[in-house]
């Protein structure tokens, strides 16, 4: 009597479930970790020269900022004293969970102005970094290039973990395939059945 060696489909199965649940918790915690929320564009740009501000400075992140209140602050610097310039308060936009808006009333008339911007990711994780530009009166245009990248498409956790599960759902349904394929034509015998026979 020849004893069977395969599995049974339904092992099987639940061995590529298990692990895929395996792959896909490792990916998404790999992920998770790995990215950093960054700036795309700022207004005023980055060492740029402006006449003057006419709305809050704005900061665009790749990713949407935490919306609790309190959580997401800035400091604005005057350049030349290194001094906090009072009544500036930073808030998330109404219009996009990825920028914040800092308003400060009582900036120089001239002179270079220092952001220093602490914020926090959807995940509760904190990122901090600072941006200077200038403030020269009869300066029209803002001249300086907007930060590297800031024309991409945003990149979302979202989107990168949607792509992995379907790659790996794609795999999967692969492998299911290729497995009952070599059922039905007869070839998932094993070289030790072939012996017995």
């Amino acid at each position: 009597m020849t004893q069977r060696l395969l599995l049974p489909a339904s092992r099987f199965l639940l061995a590529l479930a298990l692990l895929l649940l395996v792959v896909v918790t490792g990916l998404l915690a790999a992920g998770a970790g790995a990215a950093a929320l960054e700036p795309v564009e700022t207004d005023p740009h980055a060492g740029a020269e402006v006449g003057e501000l006419h709305e809050a400075i704005r900061i665009t992140f790749d990713e949407p900022l935490l919306l609790e209140r309190g959580v997401n602050t800035a400091v604005v610097l005057d350049g030349e004293t290194g001094r906090p310039i009072e009544g500036a308060r930073a808030e998330v936009s109404g219009y996009s969970d990825r920028t914040l808006l800092i308003h400060a009333d009582h900036l120089p008339e001239e002179g270079v102005v220092e952001v220093r911007w602490t914020v926090r990711d959807r995940m509760g994780e904190e990122f901090s970094d600072t941006f200077s530009f200038a403030i020269a009166p009869g300066a029209e245009v803002d001249e300086a290039e907007p930060l590297e990248g800031a024309a991409a498409e945003p990149r979302g956790r979202e989107s990168l973990v949607l792509w992995t599960v379907l790659i790996v759902l794609a795999v999967a349904a692969f492998g299911i395939g290729v497995y009952f394929l070599r059922l039905k034509l007869g070839l998932g015998k094993s070289s030790l059945e072939e012996d017995a026979h």
